[in-house]
This record gives structure tokens, sequence and C-alpha cells, in this order.
């Protein structure tokens, strides 16, 4: 065999728009399956009775979907917010605490010096940092959209006196104006 034979292709970098793009797929595809189990729950916890929410009294089964437009227009968003923000933070740490040569990933626990010998890093000091700062960012996000969408859980079918919010930008609206 030569040589060449040998030699797998190297696999190209991921692009940011690639991250970008999968980050939304996923985000988007999590709302969808795990809103109504949500909402459920939401019911639930608001409950005033022992007994588990009647989704008919709600509007039916769609209801469960009530309040899904706010999680799904920012999940892509967050999902960006996300991956850039570790991202760069982790640019950061290698710049102050590696070395301005340094380009390594968050993910990366080990470090070849110069004689080639592996030394070992702190391995949760930067995911750590990155993770919090990360999380920090999509906090402004989440919350928001979070306290939207559990009002519109809540709330009964169309008709019902409870029944104030005509969908995400109308609740948040209304909940701006009210504080």
């Amino acid at each position: 065999m030569t040589n060449n034979e040998n030699q797998q292709p190297q696999p190209q970098p991921v692009t940011a728009l690639q991250d970008l793009i999968a980050g939304g797929v996923a985000g988007s595809a999590s709302v969808i399956v795990g809103h109504p189990f949500d909402t459920y729950k939401v019911r639930l916890q608001t409950s005033t009775t022992s007994s588990p929410s009647n989704a008919a009294a709600f509007g039916g089964v769609s209801s469960l979907f009530r309040g899904m437009g706010a999680p799904l227009s920012t999940a892509a968003v967050v999902n960006a917010l996300i991956f850039s923000s570790y991202g760069e933070s982790s640019r950061i740490w290698d710049e102050w605490f590696m070395g301005s040569g340094s380009s390594s990933s968050c993910n990366d626990s080990v470090n070849n010096n110069n004689s080639g010998n592996v030394q070992e890093q702190s391995s949760w000091k930067k995911p750590f940092v990155c993770g919090s700062f990360a999380g920090g960012m999509q906090a402004l996000v989440i919350c928001p959209s979070e306290h939207i969408k559990c009002r519109l859980q809540i709330q009964h079918g169309v008709g019902c006196k409870d029944h104030i919010f005509k969908g995400p930008f109308d609740a948040a609206d209304k909940i701006i104006n009210s504080h």
C-alpha cells in the first residue's frame, strides 16, 4: 500500500452557517415535540384542584399547542446565541489564559507543548466559565419568552373570562403595559 491509500480524507470544518442551521432545526424540533408536554406540566402546576387539567376545558387537544409561537420563534435565535457566545468566550479564554497563539476549542482537555509531551489542563474551568457565560446570555432571551408562553398556556379557551391574550405579541404588549 502506498502512503496515499492509507490517508483518510480530512473532514471539512463546520461553518458558522452550518451551526446556525443545525441549531435552528434542533431547537425547533425540540419545541414541536416537547411543547404539549410542557403545557400539560404548566397546567398541572397551576391547577387549583388535585386532579389533572382537562384538555377539553382548555379548548381540546389543540390547546396543548397554545403558546408555542413564542418558544418556536426564539428557538433558532437562542441556539445561535448559545453557540456563538460559547465559542466567543472560548476564544477569549484561550487568548487570556492559554496565550495569544492558541486557538483550541472549548472541548479540548489536553494541550501539546513544544516538547511533544501531553500536558493535562484543568478539565472543568474553561467549560464551566464558557458554559456559564453562554447560559447567562441565553437567559436574556429565554426568561421573557418563557413568561409569555406560560401566561398563554394557563388561559382557557376563547369566550372564557380569563382568555385575555390573542397571541404571543399581544401577551407581551399587555404584560409590558401592565407594569
